[in-house]
């Protein structure tokens, strides 16, 4: 069939906008669909090599290879028609009992769809003890220990109950409703189970119409994630800041920076714990530190950053590498990011004189290589309590919503800015700047273009 003009074009346009990390993460994701399925069977020895997989893919991958003996020549070989496969037989009663959807959910290592758009490569512990809890929570707001009870019911029925849900004396919030984030996290395990347990997509699809059962709760799910946005921008506006309590935080997170080097050199704890904060601290600019060059507000997944020391490295794809000879910092991930983030800039002289001495009295393969994304977000917190006076600023995401409103303040660059935070404009914009009440006090924010100066290292 001839491809008609307006498809060549729209074609055209296709190819000259997605970034070369997009093409190769669609054709990363085709591949391993068609294996799924089983529409092919075997793969060429250089797509282990074409594509940045992970050694969990890899492993994967090898299954398919070519097991022939080195013959020149390709044979047609004619299969005999496989047998069909007996349909699943399941105990409903037993495995849709909730013990064992939490059992299944608490038990899982790896994604059994692997999501090339920002799944990990296993299922951390604290994912399953939050999708256990989770499961928790809908077989009470349901009164049943019987998960087919959920299932029964419609999307609507679904969102309506969790919405309307009072949370019981004896737990957190008791006499609250849920808010818009915590219900789509209990939405997600429905999602988790219709995308990976068999009895419940076998149940589903006999008590529903499943792609319309699917699609429902997805557009509830898009619906929470709205308000979710609307509920933070609610908080934002109804707690406002100044240009004085902003310059305190910003003192207060430099501050910290000088407290944990004095104490970076008594363990390797000590000396991580400072590298960390010297990422969220001098480590936001390229090359020198000046608010104009504000390249990284930090997000938690900065662990396993590969060390790395090949000048001539280029870096492409999803990874985290710090090349020790450059000073070159690159992270490219989705993690929940849908358009994805890639940042690609070289730390100033302090921040790299500070990780060789690091390296140095404690030789390692990966720049924080005890950290996890969560120890990343709950160290950052405890140090923040415990060494620093900040006026609402307790954890990493009010540290991102401080940057943000710092930048903005000092008038950075709006497409700068986006890529720093790892958001499109609208949404940084939206969801992450403060509510400054005296933000056209130009002496104040002078104060705060002051203090940056005196930065210099």
């Amino acid at each position: 069939m001839p491809v008609s003009d307006a498809r060549k074009a729209s074609m055209k346009k296709y190819n000259l906008t997605i970034t070369f990390e997009s093409k190769q993460q669609y054709a990363m994701t085709r591949l391993f669909v068609r294996l799924k399925a089983g529409k092919q069977k075997v793969i060429q020895k250089n797509t282990l090599t074409k594509f940045p997989w992970t050694e969990a893919e890899k492993t994967y991958l090898k299954n398919f290879l070519p097991t022939g003996g080195g013959m020149r020549t390709r044979q047609r070989i004619i299969e005999p028609e496989p047998e069909p496969e007996p349909e699943p037989t399941f105990d409903y009663e037993k495995d849709l009992h909730c013990d064992s959807v939490r059992d299944y959910l608490g038990s899982r290592h790896l994604y059994v769809k692997p999501n090339r758009f920002g799944a990990k490569d296993s299922i951390s512990d604290h994912t399953k003890t939050m999708d256990k809890s989770n499961v928790n929570v809908l077989c009470r707001v349901y009164q049943t220990e019987d998960f087919r009870e959920i299932l029964n019911d419609t999307p609507e029925n679904f969102n309506r109950k969790m919405t309307e849900y009072i949370i019981p004396e004896g737990f957190k919030n008791a006499g609250k409703s849920y808010e818009a984030a915590t219900r789509k996290k209990k939405m997600a395990i429905i999602f988790t189970l219709l995308n990976e347990y068999p009895p419940a997509i076998n149940y589903v699809k006999e008590k529903h119409d499943f792609k319309d059962y699917y699609t429902k709760l997805g557009v509830f799910s898009d619906e929470l994630k709205t308000q979710e946005q609307a509920d933070t921008i609610e908080r934002i506006e109804d707690n406002p800041t100044t240009m004085s309590e902003i310059l305190t935080n910003v003192k207060e997170l430099f501050k910290l920076e000088d407290t944990l080097k004095k104490k970076a050199s008594k363990t390797k704890a000590d000396n991580l714990h400072h590298l960390l904060i010297l990422l969220y601290t001098y480590g936001m600019f390229n090359k020198t530190i000046k608010p104009e060059n504000i390249s990284f507000i930090s997000r938690l997944s900065i662990d396993k950053i590969k060390l790395i020391n090949d000048e001539k490295q280029v870096f492409r794809g999803n990874g985290k590498f710090y090349n020790t000879k450059t000073g070159r910092l690159y992270l490219s991930g989705r993690d929940t990011s849908k358009t994805g983030y890639t940042y690609n800039y070289i730390v100033p002289k302090y921040v790299r004189d500070q990780i060789e001495a690091s390296i140095q009295k404690f030789p390692r393969d990966y720049l924080l290589d005890t950290y996890t994304s969560s120890t990343v977000g709950r160290n950052f917190t405890k140090m923040l309590n415990k060494y620093a006076s900040m006026i609402n600023v307790k954890t990493n995401t009010d540290y991102r919503h401080l940057l943000e409103t710092v930048y903005r303040v000092l008038k950075i660059d709006e497409v700068k800015l986006s890529k720093s935070i790892g958001h499109a404009p609208l949404t940084g914009k939206g969801i992450y700047k403060m509510v400054v009440s005296d933000e056209n006090d130009d002496d104040k924010r002078q104060l705060i273009v002051d203090f940056f100066k005196s930065l210099s290292k």
